[in-house]
């Protein structure tokens, strides 16, 4: 009887060993299956967000691009002087190479098949050139022959650059290149037009002058004027194309040292990825 009571005794000890190991496996189980449950619960809830369009996928950053205004000096590096004097075949092999031209020379680029089967032939130049000190422009609020005076500020003095650029391919129109594209360089300065000159002034010191092809008394460059009649009122509408048989003639307005000759200035021209960018040398008259 002692020896099967301490039997008994030892199986009993071995059966609640064995159900606490049970329960303490079943236990870890539950507790394994309550993890996984949060994680895949996590990422459906994130794929039915992707899925559903409620969180929006990464993109990559792209870094901002800007235009400049558009009375904004276009970053011109000056172009480069030759340090020696040179022959008349000399400058102008040199001007050959530097992509430069002299007064009235015109400056012409190509694309082929720009729109449909048309193609874009443009040209452009510096065709002439004032210096004032000091201008006149009619005030027609005041009447017909009302003038206002315009003077240069304190040791500048105005210099008028007359250009040209026309389209002579077959396409209808192609985008043109107004005056925020052109500026001068005096010596090593890079100067951008005179904001002050107003587009809408019929300046009295031209009205002798003609343009290029000798049709008519230039206005600004890249504008249209319209005068109204009868008031007199006088727009300017800034123009966006070049239309074939309808070129931009006209002049630019600069303020320069009073000290400025011919040879100190280089009118430059900026036609981006199409034209590239010329410099004029302006011709002693």
């Amino acid at each position: 009887m002692d020896e099967l009571q301490g039997y008994n005794v030892t199986e009993g000890d071995w059966n609640n060993r064995l159900c606490k190991w049970f329960a303490l496996l079943i236990l870890c189980a539950i507790l394994f299956l309550s993890i996984m449950m949060v994680f895949t619960s996590g990422c459906v809830t994130l794929t039915k967000k992707y899925a559903f369009g409620i969180t929006p996928t990464p993109t990559p950053t792209i870094a901002p691009i800007t235009t400049p205004e558009p009375n904004e000096t276009p970053i011109l590096e000056p172009t480069p002087v030759p340090t020696t004097t040179l022959t008349k075949e000399q400058e102008a092999l040199w001007m050959l190479q530097t992509n430069g031209y002299f007064e009235n020379d015109w400056h012409n680029w190509y694309r082929e098949d720009v729109s449909g089967k048309q193609d874009m032939i443009i040209r452009a130049t510096v065709y002439d050139h004032r210096f004032m000190k000091s201008y006149h422009w009619r005030d027609f609020s005041w009447g017909s022959r009302a003038t206002r005076k315009e003077t240069a500020y304190k040791d500048n003095k105005f210099l008028f650059v007359f250009i040209r650029m026309e389209s002579i391919g077959t396409s209808e129109k192609t985008w043109g290149f107004g005056r925020d594209n052109w500026v001068v360089q005096v010596n090593d300065t890079i100067i951008a037009p005179d904001d002050e000159t107003n587009p809408v002034w019929i300046i009295k010191e031209l009205e002798n002058t003609w343009t290029r092809d000798h049709l008519e008394m230039p206005g600004p460059y890249s504008y249209k004027r319209v005068q109204e009649a009868g008031s007199g009122v006088m727009t300017a509408e800034q123009l966006e194309w070049l239309k074939n048989d309808w070129p931009w003639d006209g002049y630019m307005v600069f303020q320069v040292p009073d000290s400025t000759t011919e040879e100190d200035v280089k009118v430059i021209g900026r036609f981006d990825n199409v034209g590239g960018t010329a410099y004029w040398q302006l011709t002693k008259g």
